[in-house]
């Protein structure tokens, strides 16, 4: 029993001395726990932002022209630009024509300014004012409509003449959008303010609540650098609460990105560069976008090339 005591006890160190001579000394490195699939070094890619200048009616006129080939596979854009596109997806008005669904007799002092700078053409002594505003309603319909020659300059026009060109338009803005959607990758995601943020952290409301994979587990928020600063401290790194799996925080103070409560927070526009771990580096790159260059880019590298880990 000694002897094999002895034995075992001189086979060990001569492994030892044996690996010590070959100058092996392995390194055993702990496994870092990411909610991406990232690469050792520089992870670089875009964040592609809508043009501010570009309105939804613009980008929605671009959609019926467009083939829908684009290599950009996530796009952000402002808030009520993304509220007035989902709402014209979904058979609605944008926010922005909602002076056509007020009733001519209810229309605000803005509204009826806004009619009659617009179509002056329209208000004469033959019809009242009420007569008037609902005429210049029933105009814009058909010009959105592009027939502006089957408006009659003498005749009068109902609330139901204005409802069944409403729901025309409301039909061609949602064939529109669906079509240019069933031919593109396309996701809109809505740049959000702090305000929305808070407001998605304590549970009360999502603002993008679409059905793509990119919309539930992206949030970008504009304005951020109180909730960067608040990150960067110590002592809310493990308490802090976030409402998606990857949150981009557009704000001057820092670039990189942090991870808490297993998602992943990339931080945009600042100068001081921080990478939650050192040997894993990722970047992301503003660019601005229009409608007409989407397809353009001959490369996507944009976030929904980020692989999520389960």
């Amino acid at each position: 029993m000694k002897n094999r005591i002895t034995i075992g006890f001189i086979v060990c160190m001569l492994a030892l001395f044996l690996v010590g001579c070959s100058g092996f000394q392995p390194i055993v490195e702990k496994p870092i726990k990411m909610p991406v699939a990232l690469n050792r070094g520089e992870n670089s890619y875009s964040l592609y932002v809508m043009n501010p200048t570009v309105s939804e009616k613009e980008f929605y006129t671009q959609a019926v022209s467009n083939s829908g080939s684009s290599n950009i596979s996530v796009v952000a854009v402002e808030e009520s630009f993304y509220k007035d596109y989902k709402l014209m997806s979904l058979g609605k008005l944008p926010s922005y024509e909602n002076f056509i669904y007020t009733p001519a007799s209810e229309l605000t002092s803005s509204e009826k300014n806004f009619l009659v700078t617009q179509y002056p053409f329209l208000f004469t002594q033959k019809f009242n004012d009420t007569e008037s505003y609902i005429r210049a309603q029933v105009y814009y319909l058909d010009t959105q409509l592009g027939k502006e020659t089957a408006f009659n300059g003498g005749a009068y026009y109902s609330e139901m003449d204005k409802e069944l060109l409403i729901i025309q338009l409301e039909n061609r803005y949602k064939a529109a959008i669906e079509s240019y959607t069933s031919k593109s990758e396309l996701n809109l995601v809505p740049i959000i303010s702090v305000k929305a943020y808070e407001t998605m952290v304590s549970g009360d409301s999502i603002v993008s609540s679409g059905s793509s994979t990119v919309e539930k587990n992206l949030v970008i928020v504009s304005g951020a650098d109180e909730i960067v600063n608040s990150l960067m401290s110590e002592k809310v790194k493990s308490k802090v609460a976030v409402p998606a799996k990857c949150i981009v925080l557009l704000n001057s103070h820092y670039s990189g990105y942090l991870i808490r409560n297993s998602s992943l927070i990339i931080l945009v526009g600042g100068a001081k560069t921080f990478y939650q771990y050192k040997n894993y580096q990722l970047n992301l790159e503003e660019k601005i976008v229009s409608p007409e260059n989407l397809d353009s880019f001959e490369e996507d590298s944009s976030l929904e090339k980020l692989k999520f880990n389960s």
